[in-house]
């Protein structure tokens, strides 16, 4: 190497740049950390964070860069010092990069999965509430069992009846409703459910945030379900109640939909029952489940929004379990 020479303007200016890069990407990951403490689930489901850790990675980036450039300044008019910082710099940048990308932007998906959660359910939302207006105000039929009603229709799932309600009249008119809802013709639609019927937090992450498990899903699970048993929409085996009787002045509205857990869409057995959950609580084999950051998500039979995120506490205190 020859003799080490004093550092040019650009090399002592990239040298810089990189330093102040480097400190920025710090402050705003110790920012992160610390409006995430205060603030929990409104900090991490806002669009600050996805703001904010796009700010960290480009300082990140930017630190690399101006790493690089300085090695190059200080190879051209070799100065020992700058050499050695530069190459440090660039190895734990380039390193610090890779191991922060990765994760962060997977973490920053979770306002979009939030919206796109909010977008499904409300769409099954008002699928059901079209359907009770179309239908004198009542609900989807909740019949269990295998044998077919006086018609010769055999039990089907409500999401089935909702098909036509939701832009899905094609495939509602391939299903044949004179046959079980797992006979040879029906099943092979067990695969083709329309993607609202699986929340993006379970299509994404599985199981894992349920129960600990990391199983993957199948393309006929379902991790929606109506709330079915005494006091609520669907009473076991029997007509559905109507959309009128129920949002009666001064009542509450009650569950209609809620995450739950997997089962094949078209399965009409595969609904929360009330009677399960009351006896059983919240970890009853059919139930309501939390898939992201341990929040229940759960719809209200109202025309308007009424979409709830609750945590354990909460949701206990509202289905009177507490």
């Amino acid at each position: 190497m020859k003799k080490t020479q004093k550092p040019t303007f650009t090399a002592r200016f990239m040298a810089r740049s990189a330093n102040y890069c480097f400190i920025s990407m710090f402050v705003n990951a110790l920012l992160i950390f610390l409006l995430g403490d205060t603030f929990g689930d409104r900090f991490f489901n806002s669009e600050l964070l996805l703001g904010m850790l796009l700010l960290a990675a480009a300082s990140l980036l930017a630190s690399v860069l101006f790493s690089f450039f300085q090695l190059f300044a200080a190879c051209f008019r070799p100065n020992r010092s700058l050499l050695l910082s530069g190459i440090g710099k660039a190895f734990f940048s380039t390193i610090l990069l890779l191991g922060f990308l990765l994760p962060a932007f997977s973490f920053s998906r979770g306002p979009a999965y939030d919206r796109q959660h909010s977008n499904d359910l409300r769409q099954l939302q008002l699928a059901l509430l079209y359907y009770a207006e179309a239908h004198d105000g009542q609900l989807p039929p909740h019949r269990t069992g295998n044998g077919p009603d006086e018609n010769g229709i055999y039990p089907h799932s409500w999401r089935v009846h909702i098909l036509p309600y939701m832009e899905q009249k094609d495939l509602y008119e391939k299903i044949r409703l004179t046959e079980p809802w797992d006979s040879a013709w029906n099943r092979q639609f067990h695969d083709q459910m329309p993607s609202p019927f699986q929340s993006p937090f379970f299509r994404t992450n599985g199981m894992q945030h349920a129960d600990g498990l990391e199983t993957q899903p199948k393309l006929s699970e379902t991790s929606y379900c109506v709330v079915t048993g005494p006091d609520e929409l669907f009473p076991e085996n029997g007509e559905s109640a109507s959309v009128k009787d129920l949002q009666k002045n001064g009542s509450a509205p009650r569950i209609l939909l809620s995450d739950s857990v997997p089962g094949c869409w078209m399965d009409p057995e595969h609904d929360i029952s009330m009677e399960d959950v009351k006896k059983n609580g919240l970890d009853a084999s059919k139930g309501f489940r939390a898939y992201y950051r341990k929040r229940f998500i759960v719809v209200l039979e109202t025309w308007e929004n009424g979409i709830l995120v609750l945590n354990r506490k909460e949701l206990e205190e509202r289905l009177g379990l507490r």
